[in-house]
């Protein structure tokens, strides 16, 4: 994405075409690669609230560890 004010001279309009130029599907990729990122990170805070909430331990783990399941 790029900000600016709008150009006073030809010289300035350059990015003005870029939309014209650009590749629809890249972006449209890029922008849901971004969200699954975005998701992933918001599971994962989820997932720490959780443990927190449960004294440290993750749901799948065990109260007591010795080495077996």
């Amino acid at each position: 994405m790029i900000l600016s004010d709008m150009p006073q001279t030809q010289k300035g309009s350059w990015f003005l075409h870029y939309r014209e130029k650009m590749d629809k599907d890249l972006i449209e990729g890029i922008k849901a690669t971004l969200y699954e990122i975005w998701h992933t990170k918001e599971r994962i805070r989820e997932m720490r609230k959780k443990k927190e909430k449960n004294g440290g331990r993750s749901a799948r783990t065990p109260h007591r560890w010795n080495g077996c399941v």
